[in-house]
């Protein structure tokens, strides 16, 4: 609580709990001039706090009102999606007074906690709980996912809410099922594989470059075709048109993956070696 005046100086700040003045005793009570810190509040800690200010021309007095509030989560846990290696928050709102403790629970145990006064324990470094009670958990893996349990508690009683949090594996293109070095003949057909494994919840779409152009299926037909697996078709080579770096990039709604090839057409002239 803070109390604000205007007036000549010296100001002096007193403050009381009803008719007794307050000190600080650094146990319940912190009382830093213009400020009133309430340490480990319950319920004998509700009711009027004045604070009267004085200096030589007079005082002056302002009140209020401590209250309490059970605790109630105002925004539950929602089921989050996170990529494996990255980072993820899981939210939440709560409301309550005294400040409750808060807990984060997975499997019946509590991975996470709050205190009041912002002592956090954790049994992982990769956790770490925000003052308003939000999970983060840092360099995700496959088994981070599962069930997630929030909970606050105060001397007016306690409230759940519950979530599910989904880690994707990450994307890649699957060795030997990517871009490779092809020497082709002129005016011939290759097919050039890009498979990858893709997590079931994410999208991907596949896109191909040469020498860092990306390939339009629509306007260049005659020489690019796009197979029913995602495999580029090189049609009617010729060295002019198609001699050079092939790169699929496959991607997702949370990663990319690429692969390059080199595609040398045989009776065409070797650009590097010129």
């Amino acid at each position: 609580m803070s109390c604000e005046a205007d007036g000549s100086e010296p100001l002096q700040y007193s403050w009381y709990f009803g008719r007794d003045k307050i000190v600080t005793d650094n146990i319940k009570y912190v009382v830093s001039t213009d400020k009133l810190t309430v340490k480990n509040m319950d319920l004998g800690d509700k009711g009027g706090y004045r604070c009267i200010v004085t200096n030589r021309q007079g005082s002056g007095t302002t009140s209020v009102s401590l209250k309490s509030k059970g605790p109630n989560i105002v925004i539950p846990i929602s089921q989050q999606n996170g990529m494996e290696g990255s980072s993820i928050t899981m939210t939440v709102r709560w409301e309550g007074l005294p400040t409750p403790t808060m807990e984060w629970i997975k499997q019946g145990e509590v991975i996470a906690s709050r205190t009041p006064e912002g002592v956090v324990q954790t049994t992982s470094p990769r956790y770490t709980v925000t003052k308003e009670g939000y999970l983060t958990i840092t360099n995700l893996v496959p088994e981070d996912g599962g069930s997630y349990s929030f909970r606050i508690q105060n001397v007016l009683g306690s409230r759940d809410t519950a979530g599910r949090l989904y880690v994707a594996k990450q994307s890649r293109i699957v060795q030997g099922r990517g871009p490779t070095d092809i020497n082709m003949e002129q005016g011939g057909t290759v097919t050039i594989p890009c498979e990858g494994q893709i997590d079931s919840l994410l999208e991907s779409v596949n896109t191909w470059y040469v020498d860092g152009r990306r390939i339009d299926f629509e306007k260049e037909s005659f020489n690019y075709k796009r197979g029913p697996k995602g495999q580029l078709i090189v049609k009617n080579a010729n060295v002019m048109m198609h001699d050079g770096d092939y790169t699929c990039a496959l991607a997702t709604t949370a990663d990319e993956q690429t692969a390059t090839g080199k595609v040398r057409i045989k009776g065409g002239i070797d650009l590097d070696v010129i």
